[in-house]
């Protein structure tokens, strides 16, 4: 398998959420490392807001990091979000609606040999804390999104330049 810089030397497209073959299937396993972590916030009649974004921006493992003004007190660690169940009720409370957890998945085409597929979808809470950007992990997609089945932190230390 090849390494995360790897995949992303062979033409990744972060974030594109676009899925081709058997990696868009419902039960399929995905086998790669988190690009993005995002939490929204859900108002009816209104555009998403995202509250916290941490992802890879580009090729060179540059990491961005963003959160809307109004709730940056709500997370210890923007750049690595997790959130309580205190905190869950507190943000739904604040944002008058619901939340919406997202992790964004890239792997290896098996089909392929120098293609890397990327998928953003929604999970639970408890996966959405299970991991950080750049963790490997093992995850398996259904029609309510990524399940975390395991993780495991990268094996070159990380220092991101936060923007």
């Amino acid at each position: 398998m090849l390494s995360r810089r790897e995949l992303l030397a062979t033409g990744a497209t972060l974030g594109s959420g676009s899925v081709a073959g058997c990696f868009g299937r419902s039960g399929a396993s995905w086998d790669g490392f988190v690009q993005l972590k995002a939490l929204r916030g859900i108002r009816e009649g209104e555009p998403d807001v995202d509250l916290v974004r941490v992802s890879i921006r580009d090729r060179d493992d540059n990491v961005g990091t963003r959160t809307t003004d109004e709730y940056e007190t709500f997370f210890d660690d923007p750049s690595q979000p997790t959130v309580d169940e205190e905190t869950h009720s507190r943000l739904e409370r604040a944002v008058s609606g619901s939340l919406r957890y997202v992790l964004g998945i890239c792997q290896e085409d098996p089909q392929a040999s120098t293609e890397v597929s990327c998928r953003n979808t929604r999970t639970t809470r408890e996966s959405f804390n299970r991991v950080q950007v750049f963790d490997g992990v093992e995850a398996e997609l259904s029609d309510d999104g990524f399940d975390v089945l395991e993780s495991e932190p990268p094996s070159e230390p990380r220092t991101p330049d936060w923007a």
